[in-house]
């Protein structure tokens, strides 16, 4: 009984944590059809999408003196930095 109760309660959180209420359903439902019942994990790696990569960031730090061209060139003529 312990682990039927585990079970059911890993299809429910499957169901709400990956948003596929209405596709599990029909995917349990053809699962008891045939007199079987769920494999959790199996359902899991159905119903999970792979973790997806964090793309590589290349940052370019300049050199502080664009800053100070930058800094010079906004300010109106005739004042100092």
């Amino acid at each position: 009984m312990r682990d039927e109760s585990r079970t059911m309660i890993g299809l429910l959180a499957l169901a709400r944590d990956q948003a596929v209420e209405g596709e599990l359903a029909l995917t349990l439902d053809a699962i008891l059809d045939t007199g079987a019942l769920p494999d959790l994990p199996i359902l899991r790696t159905c119903f999970t999408p792979p973790a997806a990569s964090a793309p590589v960031v290349v940052v370019q730090i300049p050199s502080l003196s664009v800053y100070d061209r930058l800094m010079q060139s906004a300010l109106p003529e005739g004042i100092a930095a």
